[in-house]
């Protein structure tokens, strides 16, 4: 099982993320964060590839969804980097360009 680091972007997604559902329902916004760290530090630990392949920068990107969020995430030889977790409908491409 690999290490899961998380970027810091990918940090501030998270609580953006706790933060917008909690503003209606709390509980909704903790399961929601506890599902998105809980397939990071197992599905995708377990699995680093399982994921899709992204053809956008940086190389070598993958993304894998918990609905409606998508996490975008880099395999290393001992870890998971976490790079962003944004919602399914944004315009993905724009965000992650350089």
């Amino acid at each position: 099982m690999r290490r899961v680091d998380y970027g810091p972007l990918a940090k501030i997604d998270l609580l953006d993320i706790y933060e917008y559902i909690a503003n209606d329902n709390p509980p909704a916004a903790r399961k929601m964060v506890k599902a998105i760290n809980n397939t990071c530090a197992t599905t995708i630990a377990d699995n680093p590839f399982i994921g899709r392949s992204r053809d956008i920068p940086p190389p070598g990107l993958r993304s894998f969804p918990v609905r409606p969020y998508v996490i975008f995430y880099h395999p290393t030889v001992d870890a998971i980097e976490v790079i962003r977790v944004l919602h399914g409908a944004r315009d993905i491409e724009t965000i992650l360009a350089p």
